[in-house]
């Protein structure tokens, strides 16, 4: 049956949903909605429509074109070589290998690319930039990563024949964290795979990696309090301190995640006394045989101080040595209220701390860390759980909450309106509907639409972002359930198309009239961005 239903998903994927092609926009379109018509590829000659991947913001377009010179000349103004000479070395080896133009150092007057670092002229915010091409290309912005994603764009011009169209691109992203979430738990993905993954999220401006560490399978981080509890396919310490210094280069922010207290078998494999007794509170049923038939405990009994104590340990080992503002913390997919209720120790445990509801002993335990993630200098973030109940049947009721400053990734919809009413930032990534941001290929029965498929087509035509500043950004999910010894690169068929819509809708500049035409205009531009 299985093998039915790779079949089946190969031949879906070969009938269109991965088909390769290239995004423009008419001159007349442009000048009448005011956006940048950017790069069409190789073939295309100067004069013809131009095609980036985000679409940018606007594009002023006047007459002629600029030609490409044998080499080109760069000078940076104001003497900020040095500062900007991370962004060079990457543009350089971008441009060199799209255009086979050579890179040269210029002076003010004969450069052809003149950059300009300017922090006093913030209008465009942390990440917009100008690019005016006229008799020479003009790159301005207040910051670095500014600089850096006007040479994205610049690069991805660099596939035209002849040269570039002249005017004025003004560009700024609409949405703040435009993110991708990993399951490197299930699935271990090579250091190298993360470094191709990163340069291919720059190229597409996506400014975020959510690397979930943990799973009930899996414990992805080499520890030396505990010695023995990482996987054999782990990352050491070094790995994490070269993956975040390669990340920062692409002006990408890694978000760890250590997903607690559930999805926590692996750890209570390592150390069963970590585990709750009662079968009602091991079990994690919805997880499938493979996470069950053991009878190991899915959940991290943290009712107990001495449990909560281990954790602590863990996490003071590893929160300091990630750069990012945030840790995740999980805090999801608990046992719902019938099975916690035929725990004894969980009523008992309720009852001597003072709480209505089984439930509360989670949401106390989320609290509790939270402090301790506040003590290091950052910010926690959970997906949702608290409160959720799908049915009659699965209830998971809490008499408490978390505490209001903790970034709440919302992931079950019915919960998304209330969770936004009580006031929590949010990171918005729904697990299903036509705008599901869900992508875990061994879901469903292998068509879009199914649990787990995004719909590029749905979200290309017709997403629109809750643009707000509760709203932090939105995050598509790679999830590798039942796909743990597939290859890494086996995941790119799934994510890749999916990602390249959610980018250009989280980037926000116009579209083109339907998702067939961006499907079919963006081929070259993205087979030059997915290399």
């Amino acid at each position: 049956m299985l093998d039915e239903c790779m079949w089946m998903r190969s031949i879906w994927l070969m009938n269109g949903f991965m088909q390769r092609s290239r995004y423009y926009s008419s001159g007349l379109m442009a000048a009448a909605v005011g956006v940048w018509v950017s790069f069409s590829g190789a073939v295309a000659q100067a004069g013809d429509e131009q095609v980036t991947l985000p679409a940018t913001q606007e594009w002023q377009q006047a007459e002629g074109v600029l030609a490409w010179p044998s080499e080109l000349g760069i000078f940076v103004a104001g003497g900020q070589q040095a500062e900007l000479a991370g962004e060079l070395e990457i543009f350089k080896a971008e441009w060199s290998e799209v255009s086979k133009i050579a890179v040269k150092q210029g002076d003010a007057k004969s450069a052809h690319l003149l950059i300009q670092l300017d922090a006093a002229n913030n209008e465009l915010g942390a990440e917009g930039y100008q690019l005016e091409v006229a008799d020479q290309i003009k790159l301005t912005a207040s910051t670095n990563t500014g600089i850096f994603y006007g040479l994205q764009t610049l690069s991805q011009l660099a596939g035209n024949a002849d040269g570039v169209m002249k005017g004025k691109v003004i560009d700024q992203p609409q949405v703040k964290q435009r993110a991708f979430m990993v399951d490197c738990g299930r699935h271990y993905f090579e250091v190298e795979f993360l470094e191709k993954l990163m340069r291919q999220m720059a190229r597409l401006k996506m400014n975020v990696l959510h690397l979930h560490f943990t799973e009930w399978n899996g414990f992805r981080l080499e520890s030396d309090v505990y010695p023995g509890l990482a996987s054999e396919q782990a990352y050491s310490k070094k790995d994490i301190r070269h993956l975040q210094d390669y990340a920062a280069k692409y002006h990408i922010e890694i978000v760890p995640e250590i997903d607690l207290p559930a999805h926590a078998t692996w750890i209570t494999n390592y150390a069963p006394e970590l585990g709750f007794k009662s079968p009602s509170m091991r079990q994690a049923k919805w997880q499938g045989e493979e996470a069950n038939k053991k009878d190991l405990a899915w959940v991290i009994d943290v009712s107990k101080e001495e449990n909560r104590e281990w954790i602590n340990k863990l996490l003071n080992e590893w929160i300091p040595l990630f750069d990012s503002q945030y840790f995740h913390i999980g805090g999801d997919e608990w046992q719902y209220d019938a099975e916690k209720n035929q725990a004894p120790e969980m009523v008992a445990a309720a009852k001597a701390m003072g709480y209505e509801m089984p439930g509360d002993i989670f949401v106390h335990w989320i609290n509790e860390v939270n402090e301790l993630v506040k003590s290091h200098g950052k910010t926690t973030q959970i997906w949702n759980w608290w409160n959720f109940s799908p049915n009659k049947k699965k209830r998971n009721e809490t008499s408490i909450h978390p505490a209001k400053d903790i970034v709440v990734n919302v992931w079950n919809r019915p919960r998304q309106n209330a969770i936004l009413a009580e006031g929590y930032p949010v990171i918005l990534t729904p697990e299903e509907g036509k705008d599901s941001l869900y992508v875990t290929p061994m879901a469903g029965d292998g068509k879009p639409g199914d649990y787990g498929y995004m719909r590029p087509d749905y979200l290309y035509e017709n997403w629109k972002p809750i643009l707000t500043d509760q709203v932090l950004g939105y995050k598509v999910c790679l999830w590798c359930n039942k796909a743990e010894h597939q290859a890494d690169e086996w995941f790119e068929q799934y994510y890749q198309l999916p990602l390249s819509v959610m980018a250009d809708r989280m980037w926000g500049g116009a579209k083109v009239d339907s998702f067939k035409s961006f499907e079919k205009n963006t081929e070259a531009v993205r087979a030059q961005l997915w290399r």
